[in-house]
């Protein structure tokens, strides 16, 4: 809702909080890792699927969002 409000600061803040939270749950590194490419922080988008990839790595979801990463770097 922060992210679709435009409230980028609040919505990093509660990824944030939900990484610290969950940090073995994939879809909130999946989840991290959009919010991070939508800002063109495309390093640590990566990095936060790469993450997520070690956690369910047979989920297509990651390795399609990391395709995308990987193009933009």
């Amino acid at each position: 809702a922060q992210r679709i409000q435009q409230d980028t600061a609040a919505a990093d803040a509660s990824l944030g909080k939900a990484l610290e939270l969950a940090p073995n749950d994939w879809y909130v590194h999946v989840e991290a890792g959009v919010a991070a490419f939508r800002q063109s922080r495309y390093s640590e988008a990566v990095r936060l699927w790469e993450r997520a990839a070690k956690l369910t790595p047979d989920n297509g979801i990651v390795y399609r969002n990391l395709g995308a990463g990987y193009q933009m770097q």
